[in-house]
């Protein structure tokens, strides 16, 4: 049996550094779908959602917290 499987390199593309005007743009942007879907959580009053969101943003918050710091090891 013949493999005619072709390989491709794949590239990478890699994303430059943020500047100051984007990295606060991406925020506004984050910010404002933030806002919109914990208004449709509200809004539907969906006990779970909550639960979801609030544990997401402890996460996000505990990471947000240990960016550039090593891994803790145990």
């Amino acid at each position: 049996m013949v493999n005619t499987m072709s390989t491709k390199k794949k590239t990478q593309k890699v994303k430059p550094e943020m500047t100051d005007a984007e990295r606060i743009r991406e925020d506004e942007r984050l910010r404002e779908a933030y806002e919109d879907t914990l208004g449709e959580i509200l809004e539907n009053d969906d006990e779970d959602a909550r639960d979801n969101l609030a544990d997401y943003m402890d996460e996000l918050k505990e990471e947000s917290e240990n960016v550039g710091r090593p891994p803790q090891t145990d």
